[in-house]
């Protein structure tokens, strides 16, 4: 789904900006993708079939009522956690608006798309675990949820790095093989910001593994940590004259002073282990998945 939203923002976006629509083109197709996004999923969950067994009940407004009470406690957490996550990923664009020159704030903002791109593609195995890993919780089955927790952040490990690397390398002379005029930063801050958004979505697949245990208790740290990151961003910019570097270093020190170990660390003593045996746990089961997947095609 969220890979088939990225493809319609894409199209809206060329239809908008081919229709000379400038920078306001970009910005409605971002405000018409979630439209879009609410209707495809009600499309595809509420068939015939399941309406025709919903229609047989009534549901008084009070049993409504409670519901949303229930699911409005921790569903206003994760409202409060994507502010300061927005705050943390996306406000820094803004200011370098102001501060940066214009082809700085483009390699910048190329950077980011860039990078939340090999995110969002190496937690894919992560997200289509969820629900199996929200099963095995209920079922209270503690091996199972480490084998699988633990294989699908292996995934994560391995294709961030590869993308991470890769465009850190050649990101540059791949741009100019499909013939952008774009332009990144310089290799350096590549660097030092895939690092940091690999240490940002390590942190974060573990926080959403904490949440199957119906438990948010990372809403402080983020709102703070969403605070930290836009003043400190604003002070470097305004005060100073490193420029990229200056946002890139505001946003990975402040992460790792905290969220950044914080989370792991947690899930890895709710297990009982070290973050090293996590790993070995997460490359075994990997090699057997493997093993497996090459018996069963040779039979």
């Amino acid at each position: 789904m969220d890979h088939f939203l990225k493809l319609v923002y894409i199209i809206l976006a060329f239809i908008f900006l081919y229709l000379d629509f400038g920078l306001l083109g970009v910005t409605l197709a971002g405000l018409i993708m979630p439209f879009v996004q609410r209707f495809i999923a009600h499309s595809y969950f509420f068939k015939k079939e399941l309406t025709d067994q919903l229609n047989i009940f009534q549901i008084s407004f009070q049993e409504k009522f409670q519901l949303f009470k229930i699911l409005g406690y921790n569903a206003s957490k994760l409202g409060l956690v994507l502010i300061g996550a927005f705050a943390v990923t996306r406000f820094s664009l803004f200011l370098s608006g102001l501060y940066l020159t214009l082809p700085e704030t483009a390699a910048y903002g190329l950077m980011v798309q860039l990078f939340s791109i090999i995110n969002t593609l190496s937690s894919t195995l992560f997200g289509i675990y969820q629900p199996r890993l929200a099963a095995l919780r209920v079922e209270d089955s503690k091996w199972g949820m480490l084998k699988d927790f633990a294989f699908s952040m292996q995934i994560f490990y391995l294709f961030f790095l590869i993308g991470a690397i890769t465009l850190v390398i050649s990101g540059t002379w791949l741009l100019s093989l499909i013939g952008s005029n774009a332009v990144l930063p310089p290799m350096y801050v590549l660097a030092i910001y895939g690092l940091v958004v690999f240490l940002e979505g390590n942190h974060a697949n573990f926080a959403t593994f904490i949440i199957t245990n119906n438990d948010i208790p990372f809403v402080p740290s983020s709102l703070v940590a969403g605070t930290v990151i836009v003043a400190g961003s604003f002070m470097i910019l305004k005060w100073t004259t490193i420029g990229l570097v200056g946002l890139v270093m505001v946003q990975g020190l402040t992460q790792l002073a905290y969220a950044n170990w914080k989370w792991p660390y947690e899930v890895c003593k709710s297990f009982n282990i070290s973050f090293l045996k996590f790993l070995i746990i997460g490359f075994r089961e990997s090699r057997n998945k493997i093993a497996l997947g090459l018996a069963s095609s040779s039979d």
